[in-house]
């Protein structure tokens, strides 16, 4: 597997990202990795990744999630990049050859995604996306029923607008990720322009592939670095974007106010604007409202 990198992201989570580093190399033991890092290394970790035989790049303090993706994808030398962060796992479900399979049988797939296995289950990440221009808010929206198709060596997959960050990419694709947000709403703005301005490359899913994905246990600073809501907010001076709808999620956040909309308030607004609403989201939330005095 000499034409696949595999792209770890690291940020403060030493004890993750030494479990990701053996998953790889226990079922690929030959396969190029680079481990990027906008933080402050333990002496363990970074032995770990000097045994793991990997590339290290150290970004400059708080970088961020998509400066590292970009710049860990340039430094690459092959044609494919597999992208994951520190706190995913292969297991035997992940043969990163179907994902491979899944470019090579259409060469306008930009990514091939797979799927993600918890503690409790597994989950699928196939969505369209929404947009409304008129209005600027956009809807995540879960694709039930997708079609599929077939690459000739039997790889089941179908297209999506967005996806899980567990994907391989095609590098010769030039797509990029937004420098100035650096977490938080990356992942949409990336899937947003892929759409937007990039209509000739398609993203694909692959749920047979799945990898492991364990919360962790991180330490203050990383939940605080985390958790900011200031690159909400250039994303909404960037796009004009008012509010992302996430019904996966179960949640909207509203951008212009900085926040995001709270069980039941999130509800009132999804029927205030004649959103549609799934039972499985619009139940549990009057319910909870009904019980809190909402």
């Amino acid at each position: 597997m000499q034409d696949i990198t595999v792209l770890i992201t690291a940020h403060l989570r030493p004890v993750s990202l030494k479990q990701s580093l053996r998953s790889v190399r226990r079922y690929y033991p030959d396969i190029p990795i680079i481990v990027i890092t906008d933080a402050r290394l333990t002496a363990d970790a970074a032995k770990k990744i000097h045994e793991a035989n990997a590339l290290l790049i150290i970004e400059k303090e708080d970088a961020g999630l998509s400066a590292m993706r970009n710049n860990a994808i340039k430094a690459a030398k092959t044609p494919y990049v597999m992208v994951i962060e520190d706190d995913m796992t292969f297991t035997a479900e992940t043969d990163l050859s179907k994902l491979k399979a899944v470019l090579e049988a259409n060469p306008k797939v930009a990514l091939a995604a797979g799927s993600l296995i918890s503690e409790h289950d597994k989950r699928d990440f196939i969505n369209k996306l929404k947009i409304n221009y008129v209005a600027r808010e956009y809807e995540i929206i879960e694709i039930r029923d997708p079609e599929w198709f077939k690459t000739p060596c039997g790889v089941k997959y179908c297209y999506a607008d967005y996806t899980y960050n567990f994907f391989l990419i095609r590098k010769a694709a030039g797509l990029y990720w937004d420098d100035e947000l650096k977490i938080g709403i990356e992942h949409i703005d990336f899937f947003l322009r892929l759409k937007e301005n990039h209509p000739e490359w398609k993203a694909a899913c692959v749920p047979e592939v799945v990898a492991g994905h364990r919360r962790s246990h991180p330490n203050i600073k990383y939940f605080v670095n985390r958790h900011r809501k200031d690159f909400w907010l250039r994303f909404n001076r960037k796009t004009g974007f008012a509010k992302g709808i996430n019904l996966n999620a179960k949640q909207v956040y509203d951008i212009e106010n900085n926040r995001t909309l709270p069980y039941p308030e999130y509800v009132f607004f999804l029927l205030k604007n004649k959103k549609y609403v799934s039972p499985e989201v619009l139940k549990p939330s009057i319910y909870r409202a009904r019980r809190t005095g909402g």
